[in-house]
């Protein structure tokens, strides 16, 4: 359960977060954004993402907007968007399958074929660890220097 607090404190920094976007992006930002994990990009090539499947997987994560309610959106449509045929984006979505990145399932009430992105976020979660213990490791090593700097009058 969310408490009171808890839940403004998530919409102030939901309504901070879109302050920042429409500030960098104007008017394109009013129009829509999404939440993208620098991780998915930084680590395209471990993935072995070529930019066609990225392109599909950030048009299918374009549509993942509540945490366990998987996207649903037609080959054909991300095709129209990225100029390419249907097939090319059906190619690309079956080798983020076999890639374990995507996996086919139903909509539990409506039936349909959604894409569940839990694989793609499983392996991004060990890739976020070790950035964010590199970030740790640069500020502390900043901090050593400052220090030090510090202690030589520099």
């Amino acid at each position: 359960m969310v408490s009171a607090d808890s839940s403004q404190t998530q919409q102030g920094s939901s309504a901070t977060a879109e302050s920042r976007v429409n500030d960098r992006y104007g008017m394109a930002g009013k129009a829509g954004w999404q939440p993208l994990p620098d991780v998915l990009l930084f680590h395209q090539r471990n993935l072995r993402l070529n930019s066609a499947d990225l392109n599909v997987l950030l048009n299918l994560m374009a549509h993942y907007y509540v945490k366990n309610e998987m996207p649903f959106i037609r080959p054909n449509v991300i095709a129209k968007r990225i100029g390419v045929s249907p097939r090319s984006v059906q190619r690309s979505i079956a080798r983020l399958r076999a890639r374990g990145l995507i996996l086919k399932a139903k909509h539990p009430t409506k039936g349909h074929i959604v894409h569940d992105l839990s694989p793609l976020i499983e392996r991004l979660q060990p890739l976020a660890e070790a950035r964010l213990a590199e970030k740790e490791r640069r500020q502390a090593m900043n901090s050593n220097v400052a220090q030090l700097e510090r202690a030589l009058g520099l």
